[in-house]
């Protein structure tokens, strides 16, 4: 997989399937189409490629992301709300998986597009959150593995 990002456009698309998810049809396919269409997202100014593998923790998710940009020499866009959300939509059979009913339970939008702007919740974004965590103690992962 080739990280890309979304236009205002495709974030817009996807905000509007999370919210029909929630609340209207929580059997919806995610439109998994975003993704690397041009009219709905872009390639990062860096290639950063890695094939997406089940994560049994937020940890695995967090050394998996560092390793393919530090193998590309790119730093993860790590304040970028737009690739973060597409990111979200990329992974997001783990992000928000399907129950034993084939039905999604949608949390809070800033679970899945992250409200950096907003202090009270720009760390609910379930993978930059994660990830946020595992830069700071990159050096030493230990020390925050049983956190994630």
């Amino acid at each position: 997989m080739r990280f890309r990002r979304f236009n205002d456009e495709g974030l817009a698309h996807f905000r509007d399937y999370l919210e029909r998810l929630k609340n209207k049809d929580p059997k919806l396919d995610p439109p998994k189409e975003l993704l690397e269409d041009d009219r709905f997202s872009q390639r990062l100014p860096q290639l950063i490629e890695a094939e997406p593998v089940p994560f049994a923790k937020r940890m695995d998710f967090a050394c998996w992301l560092h390793d393919a940009a530090k193998e590309a020499k790119a730093e993860v866009p790590r304040t970028d709300t737009h690739f973060w959300a597409w990111l979200s939509l990329a992974l997001f059979d783990q992000v928000c998986p399907v129950n034993g009913y084939g039905k999604r339970k949608v949390n809070e939008i800033a679970w899945y597009i992250p409200a950096f702007e907003d202090r009270r919740r720009n760390y609910r974004h379930v993978l930059s959150g994660s990830y946020a965590i595992f830069y700071l103690y990159k050096d030493d992962p230990s020390k925050v593995e049983k956190y994630l």
